[in-house]
């Protein structure tokens, strides 16, 4: 089976943001003192602060690493209601107080988006769904598995990834256990979205 690692192009043509929240629990427990790891994991709703740089939105947009599914909420229902494997969650905004628009733009100014928001409805596609690698077929190494936490590192490998076909659930939109941070998605989803050329997303073969 063909899938392919959902990804920003990196084109900073179009607005980006970072991630201001939201993480549980909302006080750290700490961080693991061998590893480092933080015990806390981001939950819905994504707190976003828009990054200096461009004011245009395209369809699908990205906090710089791709590690959170956003688009305008037209794509994520459209979608929806082709594909399994995420829902559709709400989007929230923050900015700083000392922050704000320029009455007048100035020569050099950099463009951004600013609060109130007045652009198109955003979502988030929450990937909550998993498959786990066939680690042999896929070759992948594992780096270290913490003794304190458990946490198992696996190095980075983006080709040749082969899932395990013993686990019977299928999405069309997932994410791996070995490498928990990334996208991921079916050759359909791939040729869905571009064959409606939405913007502002690329598609790595890693299989």
């Amino acid at each position: 089976m063909s899938f392919y690692q959902m990804l920003s192009p990196r084109d900073y043509n179009y607005a980006q943001f970072g991630i201001r929240g939201t993480w549980t629990p909302s006080k750290s427990e700490g961080l693991c003192p061998e590893c480092t790891r933080s015990s806390q994991i981001r939950v819905p709703p994504l707190i976003i602060e828009w990054e200096p740089g461009s004011d245009l939105i395209g369809d699908f947009i990205w906090s710089g690493i791709s590690f959170e599914l956003v688009s305008k909420q037209f794509v994520a229902l459209e979608l929806k209601k082709h594909f399994s494997g995420f829902d559709i969650k709400e989007i929230k905004m923050f900015q700083d107080n000392r922050l704000k628009m320029p009455k007048a733009t100035r020569e050099g100014t950099q463009k951004r988006i600013y609060l109130p928001y007045e652009g198109p409805t955003l979502s988030e596609l929450w990937v909550d769904s998993w498959f786990p690698l066939d680690e042999a077929k896929s070759n992948v190494k594992l780096e270290k598995t913490c003794s304190t936490c458990g946490y198992r590192y696996y190095i980075p490998k983006r080709s040749g990834l082969v899932l395990d076909h013993n686990y019977s659930t299928t999405y069309d939109i997932f994410r791996i256990a070995q490498f928990p941070g990334w996208i991921f998605c079916t050759e359909k989803v791939k040729e869905y979205i571009e064959a409606r050329k939405y913007t502002n997303i690329i598609f790595i073969n890693v299989s």
